[in-house]
Order: C-alpha cells, then sequence, then structure tokens
C-alpha cells in the first residue's frame, strides 16, 4: 500500500509519499481499501502537532474516509469483506489502505452507485443564504 507519512509533525510540506507493507487485521479489526478520504481543518493542525490528539510518530493522518472492506480480524461479525463503508478514525485515511477497529465509528453504505447523489442530504450545505442543491 501507499500513504501519506507524518514523521515529522511540522505541517504539510513534510509529509512523504511512501510505500509501506500491508497490514492485515488483528482481532477486532478490519483492512479497509480506501476508496475517498476527506481532508479537514483537524487534518492540518494534527500534522503540525496543534490539535488535542496527537497520534504516536509516524503516522498516517486522515481521520475520515471511505472504502470497501478487504479482511476482517478474528471477533468481527457486523463487517463483511466487500461491504463498503465510511469510517471515521482519527488517522489512517491519508492512504490505499488501513487497518483500523472494527469498534471504530463505522457507516455501511448502500447504493454506492448513487452516492454522490444522496450525499447532498447528509453533508449541510456552506453556500449561504440563497445557495441551491444541484442535481
Amino acid at each position: 500500500m501507499h500513504a501519506w507519512l507524518c514523521e515529522n509533525p511540522v505541517g504539510v510540506d513534510a509529509l512523504t509519499w511512501k510505500e509501506l507493507p500491508t497490514p492485515s487485521p488483528k482481532a477486532g479489526e478490519v483492512l479497509i481499501e480506501i476508496k475517498a478520504a476527506s481532508l479537514n481543518f483537524p487534518d492540518l493542525l494534527i500534522v503540525q502537532n496543534k490539535y488535542q490528539m496527537k497520534p504516536p510518530l509516524p503516522f498516517v493522518p486522515g481521520s475520515e474516509y471511505a472504502g470497501v472492506v478487504q479482511a476482517v480480524g478474528d471477533g468481527v461479525s457486523h463487517l463483511k469483506v466487500g461491504q463498503h463503508v465510511a469510517c471515521l478514525s482519527g488517522t489512517g485515511g491519508g492512504g490505499t489502505g488501513s487497518t483500523v477497529p472494527a469498534a471504530t465509528g463505522w457507516f455501511s453504505i448502500r447504493g454506492c452507485r448513487s452516492l454522490h447523489h444522496d450525499l447532498r442530504h447528509l453533508v449541510p450545505r456552506t453556500g449561504g443564504p440563497g445557495a441551491t442543491e444541484s442535481g
């Protein structure tokens, strides 16, 4: 797998795109193939060591992402291989894959082909007064 790795939390310019071993999920974990990830203000603060959560170094930033379950560890029964999910894990979203605890904030995504249309109902509009939804 590949990931943006933060080894020195002094800002985004210090992130490096590296090839890393693909992790295997341990008991109670899942491996996600990441298909999309967000970039939020807290993510920028984390890579500058200015956020209240300071993950141990090195780490892969990216707190929110969506993808497909590739493998499940022992004891995981509510998530299945091939299932489309979104995850709020705090870190790990800045790569092509991530292992995370199966108890993390998971949301099963159904009908991914029409997800772009459905997301407008989940994400608040920020266009201010007079903003309209398209599509």
